[in-house]
């Protein structure tokens, strides 16, 4: 009963907490989708299946394609973005804390990442998140499947495409 009380204070304060982040993406965010057309998708699902969620990377994958596809961003494969100016990489990362036979939290995590030039050193470059969609957090009861985790990735998705959207008016 602690535990469901202590799970359930802890979801409260994560809603909390990314209700009061941003709602809409920064000016600099939004620049940085401004002309992408391509990307690589890299998709982190919890670690193990133990749950029987079926909510495994491959399932992750073809839900982020899809939505990317739909969209008219095109996907990359390894050899293509490797020689694709700026590696854009859409992460969609997936958590849950917890034991199945009880309430958990899950986080589901969307960013952007593309290579980037440090200003005072114009020679050293790397990836960093150059986009991110609000943090989507749920709690996951018992008996539920991996719907409510699958819709937040949705949700994820979707504030991504209206914001490459805005940045790219005429496609």
């Amino acid at each position: 009963m602690r535990q469901r009380r202590v799970c359930h204070l802890l979801f409260v304060l994560l809603l909390l907490i990314s209700s009061t982040s941003r709602s809409a993406s920064s000016d600099q965010e939004q620049a940085s989708l401004a002309g992408l057309s391509a990307l690589r998708i890299v998709v982190e699902a919890p670690d193990d299946d133990q749950d029987k969620l079926a909510l495994g990377e491959s399932a992750l994958l073809k839900e982020v394609e899809a939505r990317v596809l739909a969209a008219g961003i095109r996907i990359l494969g390894e050899p293509a973005w490797r020689a694709t100016p700026g590696r854009p990489a859409l992460k969609v990362d997936v958590a849950i804390t917890g034991r199945r036979k009880e309430s958990r939290v899950f986080l589901v995590e969307i960013e952007l990442e593309q290579d980037v030039r440090l200003d005072r050193d114009p020679g050293k470059t790397g990836p960093a998140p150059t986009w991110s969609a609000a943090p989507r957090f749920g709690l996951l009861a018992p008996s539920a499947g991996a719907a409510p985790i699958l819709q937040a990735v949705r949700d994820g998705l979707d504030e991504f495409v209206t914001a490459w959207r805005r940045a790219n008016p005429k496609r």
